[in-house]
């Protein structure tokens, strides 16, 4: 259904009886038709009832007609009485009311008063009507007195010209003129010539019939106050600006402290409105609806419904942010707090809650600690002093100046402890560090899990790695890794090296130009000594021993069973010292060190030159047994040559 609305223009009686002074019989309406929203109606004819009525609301029309109207831009004009005659006698106060093609009667209803009226009787005598005759406030009766024919003389810059029934008076600025002209003015003297007043009386612009700015005079530092009327500067506050914006009724822009600014939107307020202009001074708002800087030297740079009441506080945009306390900082994102000289620079649901802590974004994230700092993810909180978390999701580092990197569900709980990443890692213990993998922790002092899987690092200053790696609490300084198997691996002892390798273990400690090893040991799976490198493509500068005179020089070296110093003194080893073997074989890295490879080589020459002494004695025995052999047969040839006398090995004589 459509809504109109009329605006009238005027009411006035155009024709009466042919007596004179008779009540008129037509009256003159002119309006403007508009629709529910104010734009003009569409050009066309509309049925238009008008009625009068004796009563300002209900009762009975005692006169109606209905006409059918042109409208052109929403502008219609009617004479009331062409159709049904105003027969009605007008003694008493009447009402005009009016509807539009069967619609509702307009309200309220426009009320007729004498004043109204202009009489015109259909004859008058000459020189009968006198400007005395003429009811005051009715017409213009003189032009300063002047009587008969009035003659317009064009003065300076000022021409006159008739076009039909109309007189046109045009004026164009002269150099004697003061004023500003519409088309500018030339020659003025900045201080001497302006625009405004000179007493301490508000100065308003309008457009459109509406207020468009307002200066209040404060003093030296007057209120510049734009866009809708209501927006205004209250509680006595001085150099305020409020640039433009508003509207509604109820949306309004208000400043309340002193050199507070508000760029636009509407809404907005700047300053904390307690009664003390002084307080809260220079607060910023840039734009953007229901945004409030209520901080001393406070900016909100726009979007909705954020606050900073801390001093020296801001927020760059976004929705439902506050900075609380002085200095707090808020890029954007939405429903975010920041305190004292904390930061967030945006996301979802964040806070920064304590002296200079920080946040980059995310969601959900708390930095409750002084110096707290938090990267970014989701549900992650830093709840001590200069605790961090990089990003990841629900991570918490709880123990002082501790640090998750990232991850899920990772706790660095202990002081100084630290969690790099991966998932429900715990660093528990001051100075504990879990660099990654799953379930893994790190519960001693200086204890380190370097990744891998379940594993369990409990003593001081000790070090786990691979898949369930366990080092218990006690075990103090072991370092232990554990292959892929799913088996507990348990530390022995403290400080230990402790390593399951099922698959065998290598120790390179040579490469060549290409990376490839040439030189190192391996223990192979399954295996129970270390096997050195010993191709013959990794040696060089071949010399051959006497295998005789090593046996000669390990004969004469001393070799005795003792103990290591750092063993119990009842576990006993043999050997010589390195340094005899050093100075009688001449090898080895040091004289310290007696390297297994060079034992064994000069256990493998002394073999040989062992059995090169073994073999010249052999050969020695073997000659004397020819010998001996030739003795005895030369032996019986004497002794037959002699009678059977045989001279025995005793020197005693027998017979044959």
């Amino acid at each position: 259904m459509k809504r109109f609305t009329i605006i009238t223009i005027a009411l006035m009686v155009l024709t009466a009886a042919a007596a004179h002074g008779q009540v008129p019989e037509t009256i003159s309406y002119q309006g403007v038709l508009t629709d529910g929203a104010g734009t003009p109606v569409l050009d066309g004819s509309y049925d238009i009832t008008f009625n009068i009525y004796t009563v300002a609301s209900g009762g009975t029309a005692v006169w109606t007609e209905t006409q059918s109207v042109g409208v052109a831009g929403g502008i219609f004009s009617a004479i009331l009485g062409a159709v049904n005659p105003l027969t009605i006698p007008f003694d008493t106060a009447c009402w005009l009311g009016v509807a539009v093609d069967g619609g509702a009667e307009f309200t309220p209803r426009r009320e007729l008063t004498a004043s109204a009226y202009s009489l015109n009787a259909r004859g008058v005598e000459d020189s009968v009507i006198t400007a005395n005759k003429i009811s005051a406030g009715t017409v213009v009766r003189s032009l300063n007195a002047l009587t008969d024919d009035v003659t317009l003389a064009a003065g300076a810059n000022v021409t006159i010209t008739t076009a039909n029934d109309s007189i046109v008076v045009s004026a164009a600025g002269g150099p004697v003129t003061p004023g500003w002209n519409l088309t500018g003015n030339a020659g003025t003297t900045p201080g001497t010539h302006f625009m405004g007043t000179t007493d301490a009386t508000n100065l308003e612009t309008r457009v459109n019939g509406e207020r468009a700015y307002l200066i209040e005079p404060r003093g030296l530092t007057p209120n510049l106050i734009g866009g809708y009327r209501v927006n205004r500067v209250i509680g006595g506050a001085v150099g305020a600006t409020i640039a433009g914006g508003g509207g509604d009724g109820v949306s309004f822009n208000q400043i309340t402290d002193d050199w507070c600014f508000i760029g636009g939107g509407s809404n907005n307020a700047a300053g904390d409105n307690a009664g003390t202009a002084d307080d809260k001074h220079y607060a910023v708002v840039g734009g953007g609806f229901q945004n409030k800087a209520s901080g001393a030297y406070s900016i909100v740079v726009g979007g909705l419904s954020n606050q900073s009441p801390g001093d020296y506080s801001f927020i760059g945009g976004g929705n439902l942010n506050q900075a609380m306390q002085t200095l707090a900082t808020i890029g954007g994102g939405y429903d975010n707090s920041a305190g004292s000289r904390a930061t967030v620079g945006g996301g979802w649901a964040n806070s920064a809650n304590a002296n200079m802590a920080t946040i980059g974004g995310g969601s959900g994230n708390t930095a409750s600690g002084v110096y707290a700092t938090i990267a970014g993810g989701g549900g992650n909180r830093a709840s001590q002093d200069a605790d961090a978390v990089v990003g990841g999701e629900n991570n918490l580092a709880s123990g002082g100046a501790s640090f998750v990197g990232g991850g899920v569900a990772d706790t660095a709980s202990g002081l100084w402890s630290v969690v790099v990443g991966g998932q429900e890692n715990r660093a528990s213990h001051s100075y504990s560090t879990v660099i990654g993998g799953a379930q893994n922790t790190a519960s001693g002092i200086v204890s380190t899990v370097l990744g891998g899987g379940q594993n369990h690092a409990g003593g001081a200053y000790s070090v786990a790695a691979g898949r369930r790696a366990m080092i218990a609490d006690n075990h103090g300084g072991t370092f232990l890794f554990a292959d892929a198997n799913l088996f507990d691996f348990n530390s022995a002892t403290h400080d230990e090296f402790a390593v399951r390798a099922t698959g065998g273990v290598r120790f390179v400690s040579a490469i060549d130009g290409g990376g490839n090893p040439t030189a190192g040991v391996v223990l192979p799976a399954g295996g129970g000594a270390w096997s050195p490198l010993s191709d013959r493509n990794a040696k060089e500068n071949f010399v051959l021993v006497d295998g005789v005179a090593v046996l000669e020089r390990l004969d004469a070296m001393e070799i005795s069973t003792w103990n290591y110093k750092a063993q119990d003194e009842g576990i006993r080893h043999i050997g010589p010292m390195a340094q005899d073997f050093r100075a009688a074989f001449a090898v080895g890295e040091d004289e310290k060190r007696i390297s297994t490879v060079d034992a064994d080589g000069v256990a493998l020459a002394a073999i040989q030159g062992l059995k090169r002494l073994a073999d010249e004695k052999d050969a020695r025995i073997a000659a004397l047994e020819r010998r001996i052999v030739e003795l005895e047969r030369t032996m019986t040839l004497l002794v037959n040559e002699r009678g059977g006398v045989a001279v025995a090995s005793d020197g005693e004589a027998s017979a044959r």
